[in-house]
């Protein structure tokens, strides 16, 4: 039991010190150094410029995070890092973000988070107490910020879902009316302006207006999206163009799917809504009935115990 005790004793004063040189080290490592900051390639000095800008945070902590990639890659699969990556894209302060620097920054955050919360519960109730807290805090911390990123992404993506059949309709209106491809869409991403449909759009017309080809830059948005309507839509364009079809035709049918889709979406989504309902419905029934007929039962109670 006494060696138990002074392992169990050990491995705490091991988490605390290494929690206190975590967070020394996050204080005063700050940003990279100049030197080293110009040595980065140009596409990645501006990655980096433009997540200082969106997250001050990573400005603060830039070399610790940079210094846990590796560890936090370590410990995820490439499927997993991928995946995440995915659905930073979707999120308006972490999409220029790798998903190992978002993780190393949400560990930071729960760090700090945890450190504050572990000292209160270890004042009160000791050591192990406060470093399990900690440890809880950390976890729960960056699991939340996961969770977090793919709602975002399940919200972005279900609003582009239901303005896509609108806008290709606008597409196929505009090519019928003699505009080119290009052409129509910086019109639709005009008209969806500050619209998921019109961010994800809109990369599309800038990689086309760089020199990318649009069969490439309509595979890089079904890449983005990773849906199945889209993936449809992308793939009906390009075979359409492959064999001469014209491509208003394309769209004009593509449009007519998606809207049959959509209203079959919408019914699926209202029959689940109503399932889920039934059981809060129950209980406010419940919670009526015992507010309306309370008092009646209580006052039938009080009569036969004063009989």
């Amino acid at each position: 039991m006494d060696g138990f005790m002074q392992a169990t004793a050990l491995l705490s004063s091991l988490l605390v010190g290494s929690a206190v040189f975590v967070l020394l080290w996050a204080f005063s490592a700050g940003e990279i150094p100049a030197r080293e900051f110009q040595s980065l390639s140009p596409l990645e000095k501006q990655r980096r410029l433009r997540v200082r800008e969106a997250k001050p945070t990573y400005h603060n902590f830039e070399r610790l995070i940079q210094d846990l990639r590796p560890v936090v890659a370590s410990l995820l699969g490439p499927r997993q890092l991928s995946d995440l990556r995915q659905s930073l894209q979707f999120s308006s302060v972490y999409q220029h973000m790798e998903a190992d620097e978002f993780l190393s920054l949400k560990f930071i955050e729960g760090l700090f988070a945890g450190a504050l919360v572990g000292l209160i519960f270890g004042l009160a109730f000791g050591i192990y107490v406060g470093i399990a807290v900690l440890l809880i805090v950390v976890l729960l911390y960056v699991g939340f910020a996961q969770s977090e990123i793919a709602a975002i992404e399940s919200r972005t993506k279900n609003r582009f879902l239901l303005r896509l059949p609108s806008s290709v309709d606008l597409l196929s209106l505009m090519l019928e009316a003699g505009a080119t491809f290009p052409e129509a869409l910086t019109t639709v991403v005009k008209e969806n302006s500050g619209h998921p449909l019109g961010d994800q759009l809109g990369q599309v017309s800038r990689e086309i207006a760089l020199g990318r080809p649009k069969s490439d830059a309509l595979k890089a948005l079904r890449e983005r999206l990773n849906d199945a309507t889209v993936d449809e839509l992308v793939l009906a364009i390009n075979e359409g163009e492959e064999f001469g079809t014209p491509l208003a035709k394309i769209l004009a049918s593509q449009a007519e799917r998606m809207r049959l889709k959509r209203t079959q979406w919408l019914e699926k989504a209202t029959a689940e809504a109503q399932v889920k309902m039934s059981f809060p419905s129950l209980l406010i029934m419940i919670a009526c009935s015992l507010v309306v007929l309370g008092p009646f039962v209580l006052q039938a109670v009080f009569q036969f115990l004063g009989e």
